[in-house]
């Protein structure tokens, strides 16, 4: 869901803000974001992130932030 954005395409500058919410495992599926950073917050359970420098795990009140 995308909550708003400013800036302008064009010239390579501004901020979007989107949404996602997940409830399921996403075994043997991907993620994939090319955009720009992403700022993940775990509200229960957890979450393990497979990243180019290993695996990260975060719980809740830990926050994520993958570049």
């Amino acid at each position: 869901q995308s909550l708003c954005g400013a800036g302008d395409a064009s010239m390579k500058s501004g901020i979007s803000i989107h949404l996602f919410s997940c409830n399921t495992s996403m075994k043997d599926e991907a993620f994939y974001n090319s955009d720009g950073e992403m700022l993940f917050v775990i509200q229960e359970g957890e979450m393990t992130f497979l990243t180019e420098n290993g695996r990260l795990k975060i719980k809740p009140k830990e926050i994520a932030v993958m570049p």
